[in-house]
């Protein structure tokens, strides 16, 4: 697997584009773009949750917003040189708003993770190249808002999954088994200004969680969230330093 960092998306509004970050050069490129979709194009998405990867393959996904792109969801394979086009969700309407749903990618169960803002989960089992891989599971999170999000804990088996709007966060089993955890203290979505992010630490399996800044630029904090997939309100959260940044979540 080849260690690098991808971004697609773009601020608002603005043609998109895909950065990577090679850990061998520490330095940037320029990524591949879609298909038919030009380096014009504006608001294929913020990219706030809508990318992701399978950490044992190196295969990078994206959701995109349809109109600016011809399908919803794109993998670029490891070694590949143009991404693919995946099967859309039948079962839930690719909304417009760039800044909604979130995707991540479960390793043990082979599949993408959609979280849309109505509350409702969907996986789409490798390869998801027809829309016959795609199914919802039977708990739904209720109306997860604008700001959804999906993060995948490689140390621990599970994705944790919610929305920042309403408040709200839950964990996915490896099972499929969707249950309700206390939300964060620190709150990645402020109403105004740049987001924050979650995210787990890939040695602890600890989650990080960057405040919102309510249009502050150098002002985050920065909280630990450690929780588990079991049932349970329960949570131990704690803080940690924040960079002092002007940051747009991403991930």
């Amino acid at each position: 697997v080849g260690r690098a960092f991808h971004f697609v998306g773009s601020v608002h509004p603005a043609p998109y584009t895909h950065m990577v970050l090679t850990e061998s050069t520490n330095a940037y490129s320029t990524g591949p773009l879609f298909a038919g979709v030009g380096t014009g194009t504006d608001f294929v998405g913020h990219g706030f949750d809508g990318n992701t990867s399978d950490p044992t393959t190196g295969d990078v996904y994206y959701r995109c917003r349809i109109g600016p792109c011809p399908t919803e969801f794109y993998v670029l394979r490891q070694g590949a040189s143009a991404w693919t086009a995946l099967a859309n969700n039948p079962l839930a309407t690719n909304e417009t708003s760039a800044d909604a749903s979130a995707i991540t990618y479960f390793v043990e169960m082979r599949a993408l993770i959609l979280v849309h803002p109505s509350g409702r989960v969907f996986k789409c089992v490798d390869p998801c190249s027809v829309a016959g891989n795609w199914s919802q599971f039977g708990t739904t999170i209720g109306d997860a808002g604008s700001y959804v999000f999906a993060e995948y804990n490689r140390q621990r088996g599970f994705v944790l999954l919610g929305g920042f709007d309403n408040g709200f966060a839950y964990t996915l089993s490896a099972a499929g088994v969707i249950n309700q955890k206390p939300y964060f203290n620190t709150s990645p979505y402020t109403g105004s200004g740049y987001n924050g992010n979650v995210i787990a630490d890939p040695v602890t399996g600890v989650f990080i969680v960057l405040s919102g800044n309510g249009g502050s630029p150098t002002t985050h904090t920065c909280g630990t969230y450690d929780v588990s997939a079991v049932p349970g309100l329960t949570a131990t959260q704690g803080s940690c330093t924040a960079p002092p940044a002007n940051l747009v979540g991403s991930n």
